[in-house]
């Protein structure tokens, strides 16, 4: 079998809406990863790109490199979008020496390996949302307790990553915007996908569908120990309803969204995406800044 030169031309706006068509093309059913040596990334045409942009790219990037894939740019070194330089994207995977100067606002894209989630979620994340919170409320000394709820929920979503994804990686990047007072957080990996095993056990759902019944309260397929098998219905209650946010999942060919709005959580409507798929899963996570219900810091006495 001949080796493959596979080229991705990322189009100028790489966003939510438009990641499915580049990250389908090294994942045609012409195209075996053993086959490819050199996967280059060309970048030239991109003006606007947000985190799910970079956590998908990130994401993608770790995946190939498992099987040995080299991986190139084609890029405007005058034009480079500012976000893949504040995001860390650049400097950890195109210019290793290039100067990074860390954004408070910014949670810089990172890999994380199942062994490391404790670490990441106590050193890296829930410090990110209290400085943002002490830095853009009237709240001070907050301590990790506080986010615990929101700590339990991100915990569910890499057990669930542990749970479904072959490379045992994931990636994610947040970013807060002050305009809207929002965080976003979203994490990535590349898997079996959330329908996979639910399917399995529901043959006539559609991936949608099985990412609607994975959001069910106390529904989980409970394959792993490290599971609780509280399903990623914690994940809808202490994020969307906890905290008045949004929840979007895309996964294989489906895709699920509900946000909080005018007193009620709502359920958005989504088309399954025939010729479009993310392999594994993704999930973007929104945060209202004014709204993020802190728990209580519990007082012991001996």
């Amino acid at each position: 079998m001949p080796k493959k030169f596979i080229n991705i031309h990322i189009p100028a706006f790489f966003t939510e809406k438009t990641i499915y068509k580049s990250i389908s093309k090294i994942l045609s059913k012409n195209n075996f990863l053993e086959d490819i040596v050199l996967l280059n990334i060309d970048l030239t045409s991109l003006k606007t790109i947000d985190i799910i942009g970079i956590t998908a790219l990130s994401n993608l990037i770790e995946w190939v490199r498992l099987y040995n894939i080299q991986v190139n740019f084609s890029y405007d070194k005058e034009n480079i979008t500012r976000l893949l330089e504040e995001s860390g994207f650049i400097k950890r995977y195109i210019k290793t020496d290039n100067l990074f100067f860390k954004k408070w606002h910014i949670l810089a894209i990172e890999v994380v390996r199942t062994e490391e989630v404790v670490k990441h979620l106590s050193y890296r994340i829930v410090p990110w949302f209290l400085d943002c919170l002490e830095k853009e409320t009237q709240q001070k000394n907050l301590c990790s307790y506080q986010l615990s709820s929101i700590q339990t929920a991100l915990q569910e979503i890499f057990n669930n990553i542990n749970d479904h994804s072959f490379s045992k990686i994931a990636c994610y990047c947040g970013y807060y915007d002050a305009q809207q007072r929002i965080f976003k957080l979203c994490i990535s990996d590349f898997g079996i996908g959330i329908p996979s095993k639910i399917i399995n056990l529901n043959p006539t759902l559609t991936d949608s569908q099985a990412i609607e019944k994975a959001c069910e309260n106390g529904y989980t397929t409970k394959s792993t120990p490290n599971n609780m098998g509280a399903g990623l219905d914690i994940l809808l209650k202490n994020k969307v309803i906890a905290n008045k946010g949004a929840l979007t999942i895309y996964s294989l060919k489906g895709a699920f969204s509900a946000r909080f709005y005018e007193g009620k959580v709502i359920q958005l409507p989504q088309i399954e995406r025939e010729n479009n798929i993310f392999p594994g899963t993704m999930i973007i996570m929104e945060y209202p800044i004014d709204r993020i219900q802190l728990d209580e810091v519990q007082e012991f006495s001996w």
